[in-house]
């Protein structure tokens, strides 16, 4: 006892990151190395902190109590199976060595021994993060390879449990068998039938938390509309499964633009009828939610207008007795300046805009041989390629922002820590921004009959004509119902002047009809208005000079 006391107590870190890996070093085996290392090295461990589950440092729970015991100087000593169990990413090694070291505390490993600063460190972190690369090389094609032959893997969606074949011995893992599960599957069922004739997310949600024999979700206490809408998009439930659809993945991720559908091993709840209406009434659904959000006539350009900073809605100002200002603005930037700085631009310009790409289109005469080649393909597929890789660049940027900021906690200020926050804030603003938008791109269900329709409509009628009829009139509903039918989404990307402008241009994303027929060569876009050279105005020049003045007062200054 006494001979236990003399020792310096020190703090055991266990991390298992799958069941598979608790085969071979599982915490048991882990905790007997570290207890048999501190006897051997002086030490006596007295507190143990252990994670079991996937993640980063920020959402490991015993990683963050182990940081903060250091900080606040309960620990005197910390030992590790390896170093990769304090992170396989070399930043996170790197950092939680340097919080050690700064507290004179030290970190030892059972099977490389005491970690040192300088070039050892640096080392042992890039050796773990080089075995988790090629780990996650050899991971990911086998995952997308499994996938193709009909294995789901991933989350089990709900409604389905898995079944899996006896093991035996040291025969090879075979995974689960999606097979449903009842009363899940029953609701699962019902609640696509629902979806079909019209109800609401909302609505769909509200039922599900109603009905008694509706099991709760997993990790929530309710159904909300996300919920449901995450069910009603899984393709899971007609018996295919989707993958690539998401580019996830910390060191190995897919391509942009390989997301693909193949059918799986399971039965399907509902049928590929039902869940493509589904998919269309969603689709139909999005505009029409702008319209309870906003009370009174809906303007022109809501619910179509995207911020070309951040990609969230542009929305009406409101005047301060709730009427809506003749202005858009970001809804992003309406929640703080943090989130979105970007200026808005008046209603009045942004439909000029808007009727000014839809005048664009002519038609060309009907040639079914030009549509045949096009008709399977998807007119959606190069914006839903460039969401994906923008949502990827968004995450990978977020990733970077959380590994920075876990580097330098410990040296940060308070004001430091807030402007952090803020970044990540935006950060996350900008990402959700563009996910929603991603989820919100229609299914694509035409066929040649509606292709026709609308060949024949905009061949034989001067679309920019009527637009321009209507907006003269005063006919927003009528005039909205036409834009709707032939526009997807808009951006304003130009303006002029750049401060209280007086002309904006517009990129349009055109529905799958109008996409298909111009890939097709049955339509034809008519050239861009030009720019106006508001250079010349003695207001703009005036301004130009004002600004080039305090630019330069500024420099002389510094």
């Amino acid at each position: 006892m006494t001979e236990e006391k003399s020792r310096c107590p020190a703090a055991g870190y266990i991390r298992v990151s799958t069941n598979k890996q608790s085969r071979g070093f599982g915490p048991d085996v882990q905790r007997e190395a570290i207890i048999e290392y501190a006897a051997r090295n002086g030490f006596v461990v007295t507190q143990w902190y252990e994670d079991v589950e996937k993640g980063r440092v920020i959402g490991r729970s015993a990683y963050q109590q182990i940081r903060a015991a250091v900080v606040a100087g309960v620990v005197h000593a910390v030992i590790v199976f390896t170093f990769d169990r304090a992170g396989r990413d070399s930043d996170e090694f790197v950092s939680f060595a340097r919080a050690l070291q700064r507290k004179r505390v030290p970190f030892h490993s059972v099977k490389e021994g005491q970690d040192k600063p300088g070039i050892m460190r640096g080392v042992y972190g890039g050796m773990s993060e080089e075995e988790s690369l090629k780990i996650a090389r050899r991971v990911r094609p086998a995952k997308e390879e499994s996938v193709r032959n009909g294995q789901h893997i991933g989350i089990t969606p709900w409604g389905y449990k898995r079944v899996y074949p006896e093991h035996v011995g040291a025969s090879r893992y075979i995974p689960g068998l999606l097979t449903p599960e009842e009363p899940a599957a029953s609701i699962v069922r019902d609640l696509f039938a629902r979806a079909a004739v019209g109800w609401p997310l909302r609505a769909l949600a509200a039922w599900m938390n109603a009905n008694p024999e509706c099991p709760r979700p997993p990790k929530a206490s309710a159904w909300t509309a996300d919920g449901v809408g995450y069910i009603l998009h899984n393709p899971a439930y007609y018996g295919s499964i989707r993958y690539n659809a998401h580019s996830v993945g910390f060191y190995e991720r897919c391509e942009p633009g390989k997301p693909f559908v193949v059918p799986g091993r399971h039965d399907g709840l509902v049928s590929k009828d039902t869940f493509d209406q589904v998919q269309a009434r969603i689709g139909a659904a999005r505009h029409a939610r702008v319209r309870a959000r906003l009370p009174g006539p809906v303007p022109l350009a809501a619910g179509l207008l995207a911020c070309a900073a951040c990609g969230g809605p542009m929305t009406p100002a409101r005047r301060a007795d709730g009427a809506h200002a003749d202005q858009y603005v970001c809804s992003h930037g309406k929640m703080g300046a943090s989130l979105c700085t970007a200026s808005g631009y008046l209603a009045a310009l942004a439909h000029d805009a808007l009727l000014a790409q839809l005048a664009r289109l002519t038609g060309h005469p009907w040639e079914p041989h030009a549509l045949d080649r096009v008709l399977e393909s998807d007119p959606l597929a190069e914006e839903r390629a460039q969401l994906t890789v923008q949502v990827q660049d968004a995450r990978v940027e977020q990733a970077r922002h959380v590994r920075r900021y876990a580097a330098a906690t410990e040296d940060l200020t308070p004001e430091e820590v807030t402007v952090f926050r803020e970044i990540g804030q935006e950060i996350q603003a900008r990402i959700d921004a563009l996910a929603g938008a991603l989820a919100a791109l229609p299914a694509v269900t035409v066929n040649a009959r509606d292709l026709q329709a609308v060949h024949q409509e905009l061949a034989h009628t001067s679309i920019g004509e009527v637009a321009y009829a209507l907006a003269a009139t005063g006919d927003t509903i009528a005039l909205r119902a036409l834009v709707l039918k032939f526009v997807h989404r808009a951006q304003v990307v130009d303006r002029a002047p750049r401060t209280r402008s007086r002309w904006l241009r517009a990129e349009v994303t055109w529905a799958p009809q109008v996409r298909l027929l111009l890939d097709a060569g049955l339509l034809a876009l008519a050239p861009e208005r030009e720019r106006p050279a508001y250079e010349d105005d003695p207001v703009e020049r005036r301004r130009a000079r004002q600004r080039l003045y305090h630019q330069r007062k500024k420099a002389a200054a510094c």
